[in-house]
C-alpha cells in the first residue's frame, strides 16, 4: 500500500513537471491533485528534493527498461538503422522538449547525478553493443570495446551537458552533435563486412 502511493505520488509529480516545469510545482499543487495532506506527503518523502530524487531514479530505471525492450532480439545491423532514422529525424528531438533547464537551474546537485547515472547506464549499454557487433562481425574485430564505449558515452554525455533552454539553437546543436557522432561510428567502428551488411539491409529497407 505504502509503495502505491509513493508511486502515485511520484507518478502525478511527474505529469505536473513535465507540462509546468519542475520550478512551478510545488508540493502543495501534488496534494492538491491526490487529495491528500502535506503531513501524509511527507510520510513518504523528507521535501520536494527528495521526490524529485526519486521521480529521477524512477526516469532512470524506465530509460533502462526501454532500451532493453527495444535491443531485445534485435541484431547489431537492426539497432544500428533505428539509431541512423533517430539520428536524422528533427522531429524526435522536438517532440520531447527536454526538463533539463529547471533541474539544473534550481536543483543542480540532482542534474549532476542524474547525468552521472545516465552516463554509467549508456556505457554500460553500449559495452555490451559493442562487444555484440564485433561477435557478430559488423564491428572492427581489433576494437578496444571498453575504450570506444567510453568515448562514445562521454560524446552522449557531452551532448545532455548542451544548454538546455529550449530554443532554435538548442535543437541545431543537438541535432548536429548526434549526426556528427553518428558519422563518427560509422566511419570508426564499423568493419567493411557491416558497411556490406548495412548497405543490403538498407536497400531492403527503400523496397
Amino acid at each position: 500500500m505504502a509503495d502505491n502511493m509513493r508511486e502515485n505520488i511520484i507518478n502525478v509529480a511527474a505529469d505536473k513537471m513535465k507540462r509546468f516545469g519542475i520550478k512551478s510545482i510545488s508540493v502543495d499543487d501534488i496534494c492538491r491533485e491526490l487529495g491528500m495532506s502535506k503531513k501524509t506527503f511527507y510520510v513518504y518523502f523528507e521535501n520536494k528534493d527528495e521526490l524529485i530524487r526519486q521521480l529521477l531514479r524512477q526516469h532512470e530505471s524506465d530509460i533502462e527498461k526501454w532500451l532493453i525492450q527495444k535491443t531485445e532480439g534485435k541484431s547489431v545491423i537492426d539497432l544500428l538503422l533505428s539509431f541512423m532514422s533517430i539520428a536524422m529525424n528533427t522531429q524526435d528531438v522536438r517532440r520531447n522538449p527536454p526538463l533539463s533547464y529547471d533541474l539544473r537551474k534550481y536543483y543542480p546537485q540532482l542534474f549532476d547525478e542524474h547525468i552521472e547515472n545516465v552516463h554509467t547506464m549508456t556505457k554500460r549499454f553500449l559495452k555490451d553493443y559493442i562487444q555484440r557487433g564485433v561477435d557478430e562481425g559488423t564491428f572492427r574485430a581489433d576494437l578496444d570495446v571498453k575504450k570506444t564505449a567510453s568515448i562514445f558515452a562521454y560524446l552522449h554525455h557531452e551532448m545532455l551537458n548542451l544548454s538546455p533552454q529550449i530554443t532554435d539553437n538548442y535543437y541545431n546543436q543537438v541535432i548536429t552533435h548526434v549526426r556528427y557522432a553518428t558519422d563518427i561510428f560509422m566511419r570508426g567502428i564499423i568493419s567493411d563486412e557491416g558497411r556490406k551488411r548495412i548497405e543490403e539491409a538498407m536497400k531492403k529497407k527503400r523496397k
